[in-house]
C-alpha cells in the first residue's frame, strides 16, 4: 500500500515538473507592444507597363526591443489599388520583406502587405498603409513572433530615387533565442 502511494505521488510530482517545464517557453512567448521608426532612402530598381514594379529601401531608425537599428528591404509592386481607396484615384499595392537589425546584429525579418496612394495634388508624394507580420528572426528574435500594422510615405525625385519615413506598430513575442 505504501509503495503504491509513492509511486503515485511520484507519477503526480513528474507530471508537475513536466507543466511547469512546458509553461515556461509559453511564458517566454509573452506578446509585448513593438513600435519601430525608420527614415531612409528608396531607389526603384524595375519598371512595368504601369509604372515602378520594384525598388530597394533602408535606412536608420530606432525600436522598441531593437534599440538603434537598420532596416533594408525589397518591395514589388503587385497591382493597381483596389478602386476607390485612393482619394487621388491612382495607387497600387504591393508586398515587401524588411529586415530590421539591432545594433549587435540579431534580425527581426517581417512581410508587408500594402496599399500605396498618391497624395491628391502632388506628383511624387505616396502615402501609404499596410499590415505586417513577423516572418523570422536572429539571435534573441530566433523565436519572435508577432503581427501589426505599416504605414510610411515616400517622396520620389524624377529619377525615381527617393526618401521615406515609416513606422512599425504592433505586439511581437520576445522570447529567449535559441
Amino acid at each position: 500500500m505504501k509503495r503504491t502511494i509513492w509511486k503515485t505521488l511520484g507519477l503526480v510530482v513528474a507530471g508537475l515538473a513536466l507543466l511547469v517545464l512546458a509553461a515556461a517557453p509559453a511564458a517566454a512567448d509573452q506578446q509585448v507592444p513593438f513600435t519601430t521608426r525608420i527614415n531612409g532612402t528608396i531607389q526603384v530598381t524595375a519598371f512595368g507597363p504601369g509604372g515602378p514594379a520594384a525598388a530597394v529601401y533602408g535606412g536608420p531608425g530606432v525600436g522598441t526591443h531593437l534599440g538603434a537599428a537598420q532596416m533594408h528591404g525589397d518591395i514589388t509592386v503587385t497591382g493597381p489599388a483596389p478602386a476607390g481607396v485612393c482619394a487621388s484615384g491612382f495607387g497600387f499595392t504591393a508586398t515587401h520583406t524588411d529586415t530590421l537589425t539591432a545594433s549587435n546584429g540579431d534580425q527581426v525579418v517581417v512581410a508587408i502587405t500594402e496599399t500605396s496612394c498618391l497624395r491628391p495634388a502632388t506628383p511624387n508624394i505616396f502615402d501609404c498603409t499596410g499590415t505586417y507580420i513577423v516572418t523570422g528572426g536572429t539571435g534573441r528574435f530566433a523565436t519572435t513572433t508577432g503581427a501589426g500594422t505599416w504605414s510610411g510615405v515616400v517622396t520620389f525625385a524624377p529619377d525615381w530615387s527617393g526618401t521615406f519615413n515609416s513606422v512599425y506598430s504592433g505586439r511581437i513575442s520576445v522570447g529567449n533565442g535559441p
